[in-house]
């Protein structure tokens, strides 16, 4: 495992591609009116004490406007989309709560086709998989507003013109993919000029963004611009970032791996899993001590299989499963297939969308046949009881050596 890790002193470093690669990122103009276009963002990160407000990804057009950018502000998840070249046109979204601290977790920012969805609804961001509480400012797009033009540039841990940069934070892996709500497109059959981007940080030597297109693959190489940032192997911050910040994570340089298979009811499902230290580990800086989250995945759909790298630990983990909880159910909210909503008054049942469509603008009357679909305005779904998280262990697991 490895990753970028910006430092708690970083005064002036980030990466960016030295190019303005010739694929965007366009969501709003005419001819997606039938496609149905979403694009995410989906990153591992983890921060420690100081990194409140640090700049996460920010992407540029070839004029030198920010189109988007994702950052943390007071210790929340914070995304901005900028309508093109026009500064008081803007949609943004913030999270309730603030990220964990000393945790490596999964974020996914989705940014849906504007104006095709009433409101805010589909602007979501997803944390280990479940969707979290925002709030949103500025104006709703309409269908002939574009975001992004065809040439683009990606900074990684940079902000704006001022120059602020990321601090204390780790970030394991990062892609920009353009996803299909609705219509026949899909991630590897889009427009010419709509293209997925896929950090490679395998290497200190060879830090990159792979590109990819319909008829188009090429990467676009990060340069390290500055100091302040360093590429690491490990699975979060280093033990070095100061303060109660990070978990000290002991081990032997091994590798070591966590491997099994989620079932419900004998059959394989897809569930967030986490591997977490049996034993209270030290904190750098500080008497505390923690538990630590080693690692998370999804288990696969199909086989319910799934890996876990827990490096460097050698020591007894605990493996959690947990269902997806699904989103607080809103009025007047448009659903896709595979949306899960749950009550205002939890019952101990979500509601998977079988059909898409949208709901109603008074909270129905939740119902618990799980054998029948059920209308939530033009939508429709299925009721299953929430599965409560499922624990195994403790666990040794498998050590490679080095």
């Amino acid at each position: 495992m490895a990753g970028v890790f910006f430092d708690k002193d970083n005064i002036d470093g980030y990466l960016e591609t030295n190019q303005y690669s010739p694929f965007g990122f366009h969501v709003g103009v005419p001819y997606f009116s039938h496609d149905g276009y979403s694009h995410k963002i989906w990153m591992l990160l983890e921060r420690g004490e100081g990194s409140d407000n640090s700049p996460l990804v920010n992407i540029v057009t070839n004029e030198g406007n920010t189109a988007l950018y994702v950052r943390l502000t007071d210790g929340k998840l914070d995304c901005k989309i900028q309508i093109y070249n026009n500064p008081s046109r803007y949609f943004q979204f913030t999270t309730v709560d603030p990220l964990p601290l000393d945790e490596l977790i999964e974020i996914a920012a989705i940014f849906d086709y504007p104006g095709k969805y009433a409101d805010n609804g589909n602007l979501k961001i997803y944390i280990n998989g479940t969707s979290v509480a925002v709030t949103t400012a500025g104006y709703y797009p309409s269908t002939s507003d574009t975001i992004f033009d065809t040439y683009i540039k990606v900074d990684i841990g940079r902000g704006d013109a001022t120059i602020d940069v990321a601090k204390n934070v780790f970030i394991k892996d990062l892609a920009i993919l353009p996803e299909t709500v609705s219509g026949s497109p899909t991630p590897d059959n889009f427009h010419l000029s709509i293209g997925k981007w896929q950090a490679d940080f395998s290497a200190a030597t060879d830090l990159k963004l792979v590109c990819t297109r319909t008829n188009y693959d090429g990467d676009a190489p990060l340069t390290l611009i500055n100091s302040g940032v360093s590429w690491i192997e490990g699975s979060g911050l280093p033990d070095d970032t100061g303060g109660a910040g990070g978990i000290i994570i002991p081990g032997n340089g091994n590798t070591t791996t966590i491997q099994g298979t989620v079932t419900e009811d004998g059959i394989p499902v897809s569930r967030r899993v986490f591997a977490i230290t049996q034993s209270l580990l030290e904190v750098a800086g500080s008497e505390q001590t923690r538990h630590a989250v080693l690692d998370s995945t999804l288990s696969d759909p199909a086989t319910g299989d799934y890996a876990l790298d827990t490096s460097p630990y050698e020591g007894e983990v605990l493996v959690l499963a947990m269902d997806n909880y699904g989103q607080l159910w809103q009025p007047d909210t448009d659903y896709q297939v595979g949306d899960v909503i749950r009550p205002a008054q939890f019952q101990g049942y979500i509601y998977i969308c079988t059909v898409a469509g949208t709901g109603d603008s008074t909270e129905p009357q939740w119902w618990f046949d799980i054998e029948n679909n059920q209308a939530i305005g033009t939508a429709q779904f299925k009721a299953k009881p929430y599965t409560r998280p499922l624990a195994h262990g403790p666990l040794l697991p498998e050590i490679t050596p080095s």
